[in-house]
C-alpha cells in the first residue's frame, strides 16, 4: 500500500524542537532560580529532547524497515504504528511517541492530520484496552489549604506569589494553563474582592497563544456560550470561534443562547460563508429551544407590580377600634 521511499531519514539533531545551552558558572538563566535549581531544570529540558529524538528515530526506522514513507507520514500508518506496539509499550511511552511524530512534522513545516477518523478510533482503542483508569484525587479543602499557606512566607516575593496561585486557584477552580495565564493587566480591585478577566479568544491569538487556549476549551464536557450577538465580534475574533467549534464538533456538548436569529448570524460574525458552515455542525446534533413571549424576569416584575397595587390590604379597613375619621364643619359666616 505504501511506496518505498529513498528520502533519508531527518537527522536526530533536528528532531527536537529546541537546543539549550548551559549557563555560565556563577550565572542564572531565569531570574530568581539558584544557578543548581537552573542547572537541573535545564537537565531535565534536555532530557526530554533527547526522548522526543529517540522517539522520532524510532518511528523512522520502523518506516524504514516496511519500506514506508516517514515524512509525511499517512495517518493510517501512524495508527498502524501505535498497533504494532501496544501489547509491549505503556500508553504513556506510546502518547510519547505520538507526539514526537507531530513535533517531526511541525518543525519540518509538513500538514500532519492528527485528527484523522482511523488513527481516532486506534489511539481510543488502545487507551480504553491498554490504558489504567484514572484515580479520582480528593479534593482541596478549606482546612487543608490553610495549611498549605501556613507553610509560605508572606515576606518574600515568592511565598506572596504561591499564596496568590492557591488562594486564587481556589477560589475560581482555574485550571493551571488558566492560571499561568493570568496578567497584571486581567486582574482589578473591587470593594467585594478581585475581578479576574481570562483572556479571550482574539486575545490569545494576538499573544500567540490561540492553541494553547484553544486546547483548554476544547476538553470540558460541557461549554456555555451565552448571549451570541450581544457585543459586536470582529472578523479576527469570529475565526477562532469558529476553529472552537468545530474542534468541539462531534466531541464534546456545548449550550449557545442568543436573541439574534440564525439569518442574523452573518452580520454578527462579519462573513456569511462562516456563519453558515458555523449553523451547520451547530444544527447538526442538536436541540433547539425556541423560547417566545415577554422576558422572565419582567414577567416577575410585574406580576409583583399588580400584586402590590390591587391586592394590598388597607391596614385599617377590618380595625372596630380605628377611629372614624370627622366630617370638616362648615363655618358659618359672621352677622352682619
Amino acid at each position: 500500500m505504501y511506496r518505498t521511499s529513498h528520502q533519508p531519514p531527518p537527522p536526530r539533531d533536528r528532531i527536537g524542537s529546541a537546543i539549550l545551552a548551559a549557563p555560565a558558572a556563577g550565572t542564572t538563566a531565569v531570574a530568581g532560580l539558584p544557578a543548581e535549581k537552573e542547572a537541573v531544570r535545564l537537565a531535565h529540558a534536555v532530557a526530554d529532547i533527547e526522548a522526543r529524538t529517540a522517539d522520532g528515530a524510532h518511528f523512522v526506522t520502523w518506516c524504514a524497515r516496511f519500506g514506508a514513507i516517514a515524512l509525511p507520514a499517512d495517518p493510517r500508518l501512524v495508527a498502524r504504528y501505535l498497533s504494532a506496539h501496544a501489547g509491549d509499550l505503556k500508553v504513556v511511552t506510546l502518547q510519547r511517541r505520538l507526539s514526537a511524530i507531530h513535533a517531526m512534522h511541525r518543525q519540518a513545516r509538513l500538514d500532519f492530520d492528527g485528527r484523522h477518523r482511523e488513527l481516532r478510533e486506534t489511539w481510543r482503542g488502545i487507551r480504553r484496552t491498554h490504558g489504567v483508569a484514572s484515580r479520582g484525587k480528593a479534593p482541596t479543602v478549606t482546612e487543608e489549604l490553610r495549611a498549605l499557606l501556613d507553610t509560605l512566607d508572606p515576606s518574600t516575593l515568592l511565598g506572596l506569589r504561591d499564596r496568590a496561585l492557591l488562594l486564587i486557584g481556589f477560589a475560581g477552580c482555574y485550571r493551571r494553563s488558566e492560571l499561568v495565564a493570568i496578567d497584571h493587566a486581567h486582574v482589578a480591585e473591587h470593594r467585594d474582592g478581585l475581578i479576574i478577566t481570562l483572556t479571550s479568544l482574539e486575545e490569545a491569538q494576538q499573544a500567540g497563544r490561540l492553541s494553547h487556549r484553544l486546547k483548554t476549551l476544547v476538553f470540558p464536557s460541557l461549554l456555555v456560550v451565552d448571549e451570541i450577538g450581544y457585543l459586536p465580534i470582529t472578523r479576527t475574533g469570529a475565526m477562532p470561534f469558529f476553529q472552537l467549534m468545530s474542534r468541539r464538533y462531534e466531541r464534546a456538548s456545548t449550550v449557545l443562547t442568543s436573541n439574534k436569529s440564525f439569518e442574523e448570524w452573518g452580520e454578527i460574525f462579519g462573513d456569511e460563508v462562516m456563519a453558515t458552515a458555523l449553523i451547520d455542525r451547530l444544527v447538526h446534533h442538536c436541540h433547539i429551544v425556541n423560547m417566545r413571549g415577554n422576558s422572565y424576569r419582567m414577567k416577575n416584575h410585574a406580576a409583583l407590580a399588580a400584586a402590590l397595587r390591587h391586592e394590598a390590604p388597607d391596614p385599617d379597613a377590618d380595625d372596630p377600634t380605628a377611629p372614624t375619621p370627622r366630617r370638616a364643619r362648615r363655618r358659618e359666616a359672621p352677622p352682619r
